[in-house]
């Protein structure tokens, strides 16, 4: 019985640890990127996309192994403080409190911008605050139940993404991205960084798989990345 019970537990849990992984990564940076790469022309772009691809999944391993091997239950600033001290704790805090909910901001700000288009009878303002009240009701949830709906979620996002590229194929032409300008070289490398990064989802990753192993966190952490980096 434990034999059959165990590949289906593990199955889960991948699928939970993806979807936090794939729902924190796959998100509002998509939608800059046609424009960075459209400013600095096609061979910045992929130049600084197989850069920024290398340091992200070298940094979020590197991470996973610190939050799979720490004692306890923490997040990015408790981790500074046992292995870098109390007054890292407090840049850490800083940088913490500036990235991550500043890029909840910046959601909340999308998701009124894209409901104010399908749904013109309130206008961005208020899809927002509609936008971050219903975000909300997540927090009654379980991880592990979070990372199941998250999947659920960005499933679709993914299907969008291919049905867009799918219409977009007829008009497709060649000029159009072999353009660009120096000026503009650096431009997307901080978009990409931006947009296949997942630090805030590490840890509660690598909540999911105490008591598993390493390797499993490993491989759910880099199929997450280089799926999403896929699309």
């Amino acid at each position: 019985m434990k034999i059959i019970l165990r590949p289906t537990n593990m199955t889960r849990r991948y699928l939970e640890g993806m979807g936090i992984l794939l729902g924190m990564i796959f998100g509002a940076g998509v939608f800059a990127l046609p424009y960075s790469v459209s400013k600095s022309g096609p061979w910045w772009g992929l130049l600084f996309f197989g850069t920024a691809l290398f340091f992200i999944l070298f940094l979020h391993l590197r991470f996973g192994e610190v939050a799979f091997g720490t004692p306890g239950l923490h997040r990015f600033a408790g981790y500074v403080r046992i292995w870098l001290g109390k007054k890292s704790e407090y840049l850490a805090m800083a940088v913490a409190l500036f990235s991550y909910y500043g890029s909840l901001l910046v959601y909340g700000l999308l998701g009124g911008v894209f409901l104010a288009n399908i749904f013109p009878f309130f206008n961005q303002f208020w899809w927002s605050i509609i936008f971050w009240l219903a975000s909300s009701l997540f927090f009654l949830l379980t991880l592990e139940k979070i990372g199941v709906v998250n999947f659920l979620l960005t499933f679709p996002l993914l299907i969008f993404v291919l049905l867009l590229a799918w219409l977009a194929a007829p008009y497709f032409k060649t000029e159009n991205i072999l353009v660009g300008s120096n000026r503009f070289w650096f431009l997307p490398y901080g978009v990409f960084l931006f947009s296949l990064s997942g630090f805030a989802a590490i840890p509660e990753t690598s909540d999911i798989f105490r008591g598993s192993s390493l390797k499993s966190l490993k491989t759910v952490i880099t199929s997450s990345i280089l799926l999403a980096s896929l699309f």
